[in-house]
């Protein structure tokens, strides 16, 4: 389902969350908010998001609507770099699957550029 305020000053919902597990046992959680980490799947114009960029997108084959598929790249900045990390665990926000079903199509490292 797609989410709007009912009013204005409402919060978008935690769709979904991360549990980054480490090698020592502590855990960091990663919300993901709706209209800031992700966006509903399908666009017509698809755009950045305040911590996700659009990793892809292609229009539906034989669709006229101008709609697209997208899929966000959402960006996080690992608080522990030094630590390693075991697990990533993946679950629904507190609406549950009210809002879709996420997917995890891929998870990379890097170092940031000093």
């Amino acid at each position: 389902a797609d989410w709007r305020p009912a009013k204005p000053d409402e919060p978008a919902p935690v769709l979904f969350r991360y549990a980054v597990h480490y090698a020592d046992g502590q855990t960091a959680e990663v919300p993901v908010v709706y209209g800031e980490g992700v966006e509903h799947w399908i666009s017509k114009q698809p755009a950045g998001l305040k911590s996700a960029s659009v990793a892809w997108t292609a229009p539906f084959p034989g669709d006229a609507s101008g709609d697209q598929a997208v899929v966000y790249q959402l960006a996080w900045d690992n608080p522990r770099p030094e630590a390693p990390i075991d697990a990533v665990d993946m679950a629904y926000g507190p609406d549950g699957s009210r809002f879709g079903t996420p997917a995890l199509l891929a998870i990379t490292a890097a170092t940031r550029a000093r």
